[in-house]
């Protein structure tokens, strides 16, 4: 590895492929660092930043001070928390298969394991590998996209979840050191990694992924208004939450929901029903919609 050949659009172009991947983005808070470090909280989101796990995690021994010191969580506040082994299934479920991008990478995967061996009656029957689970280390990528080098470890100096956030200019939703609000923050910095690459190599040789990106947003919203009566649009996800410069575009098809993101420069635009907040999420990834697309765009030749 030689720091002059340093190239921020190489890791661009990695954090691009990752995105492409519909990963999913986890976090968590732990009591400490060491060998017996626990996990006291966790969250995943996925590529849109809706909330698919986030629960803190009554741990078997207490969360020291120097800990709560860092992420505010107190035994208090875990007293009544589920345990690991009332989590551990549904965790499992949600991230077997999948990629999984996370800021440190080793470190919260160490936690979550030093975690599950706590309870014998796992037996260690899951782990990240057996559950095909692709894990990508965001601090890594973002370390070497940030290019300070380091002559004592012969590698790119590693970089803070807060700082890499700061120097992308990604806002942060909620407390810094929370999980939730770290899952939110990594995908931020990665996607401003993806952001970074000039649009121009960003290409398919025709188009460049701008313009593909902004046909796709002219081409929901003339198909919105040709399914006026089933169609939506709102500010606010199914938790209330919002995502500042977006907001849900969406039909209720007997198949299931569709919904993109469009830039609020093109809220005006689109003249269908405004709801207060998007329905209960029902799980569709990109392919279920690219199918239900499918199903529409056939049912509509039949009726012509």
């Amino acid at each position: 590895m030689n720091p002059k050949n340093h190239n921020p659009n190489q890791q661009a172009r990695t954090a691009a492929a990752w995105l492409k991947d519909d990963p999913l983005f986890l976090d968590t808070e732990t009591t400490g660092l060491d060998s017996n470090a626990e996990v006291v909280e966790v969250s995943i989101i996925d590529r849109l930043g809706n909330t698919l796990l986030d629960t803190l995690v009554k741990p078997v021994n207490p969360i020291p001070e120097e800990a709560t010191a860092i992420h505010g969580i107190t035994n208090n506040m875990v007293a009544n928390a589920p345990a690991w082994p009332e989590i551990h299934d549904n965790f499992y479920q949600i991230i077997e298969g999948r990629r999984l991008v996370i800021y440190n990478r080793e470190y919260d995967e160490r936690i979550i394991e030093q975690t599950v061996r706590l309870y014998d009656s796992f037996h260690n029957d899951h782990s990240f590998d057996s559950l095909l689970v692709t894990s990508c280390c965001a601090m890594q990528l973002y370390s070497a996209h940030y290019g300070q080098w380091d002559d004592r470890h012969q590698n790119w100096k590693w970089k803070k979840l807060t700082d890499a956030a700061e120097h992308m200019e990604v806002s942060v939703h909620g407390k810094a050191h929370r999980a939730l609000a770290d899952c939110r923050m990594t995908l931020g910095v990665v996607q401003a990694m993806a952001d970074s690459l000039p649009t121009a190599e960003a290409s398919d040789g025709y188009h460049t992924f701008s313009e593909l990106y902004e046909h796709r947003h002219w081409l929901w919203i003339n198909f919105l208004h040709e399914n006026a009566y089933d169609a939506f649009k709102t500010r606010l996800n199914d938790k209330g939450d919002s995502l500042p410069g977006w907001f849900i575009a969406g039909i209720n098809t007997p198949q299931g929901q569709m919904t993109y993101h469009l830039p609020e420069r093109l809220w005006q635009n689109l003249e269908v029903p405004e709801v207060e907040r998007n329905a209960d999420y029902d799980g569709h990834s990109s392919q279920d919609v690219l199918k239900r697309l499918e199903v529409a765009a056939l049912e509509k030749l039949i009726t012509y």
